[in-house]
Parts: C-alpha cells; sequence; structure tokens
C-alpha cells in the first residue's frame, strides 16, 4: 500500500488503477461492477438500481485520437493564417527558420527576430 493510499477516499487510488484497468470489455456499471468484484474480491459498491438499467459504452482505441490532431492543428494554422492575410498581416521569414506576422497597423521600419535577433527590414508599402 502507498503513503497516497492512506489519506485517499476509498478505494484507494492504486486500488481504482488496477480496478480501472481491468476494465476491458467497456465502461458501464456493469463493467465497473464486475470487475471491482474481480479485482477485489469483494462485493460491488455500485447500487443496483444502476445495473438493471442495460448500457453498452464500448471503450474506444487510443490511436484513433492521435492521428487527427496534428492535421486539426495544421488547418487550424492555415485558416488562421488566411485570416492574417485577408486582414493585412504581413508574413516575414528570418534566416534561422522563424516564421513572423506583422500586423497591419506597424510602424517601426523594423522586427526584431525573437529566435536570433536579427534585424528584419519591412517593406516599403
Amino acid at each position: 500500500m502507498k503513503l497516497s493510499d492512506l489519506t485517499s477516499t476509498h478505494p484507494p487510488i492504486s486500488e481504482r488503477i488496477r480496478i480501472l484497468r481491468n476494465m476491458t470489455h467497456g465502461a458501464s456499471f456493469q463493467n465497473y461492477s464486475a470487475s471491482y468484484s474481480d479485482t477485489t474480491g469483494r462485493k460491488t459498491i455500485v447500487p443496483p438500481a444502476a445495473l438493471t438499467e442495460k448500457e453498452d459504452i464500448e471503450l474506444r482505441q487510443a490511436a484513433a485520437e492521435t492521428k487527427k490532431k496534428p492535421q486539426q492543428k495544421n488547418q487550424l494554422h492555415q485558416v488562421g493564417d488566411i485570416m492574417r492575410r485577408v486582414n493585412g498581416f504581413l508574413f516575414l521569414s528570418c534566416a534561422c527558420g522563424l516564421k513572423m506576422k506583422v500586423p497591419p497597423n506597424f510602424k517601426a521600419a523594423g522586427v526584431t527576430c525573437p529566435k536570433c535577433g536579427k534585424i528584419l527590414q519591412l517593406p516599403k508599402k
């Protein structure tokens, strides 16, 4: 038993983790109840009223969601860049590889690159 288990509410954290890892068929009350009984050897803590209703909550695959996120993030960047171009933003690329977006109301003649410190001159309008 870990120290955190002594100060936690019931069941202890390490036991909760074992119960959740044992839930391989779904995430319903019935699945939790069966996993709890298998893991602890004790009677279920889920109220009987919750176990009478039939519910099927399947577990999703972890890899399915992770493939979509980089694509969604890239799409958000592209949409943001399009909106900035429409609103008159200037796009500058520094020799160090950093890409900067300069708002149309920026008044200085140049921009200092925050990555390498090089001063980039803004084109005349």
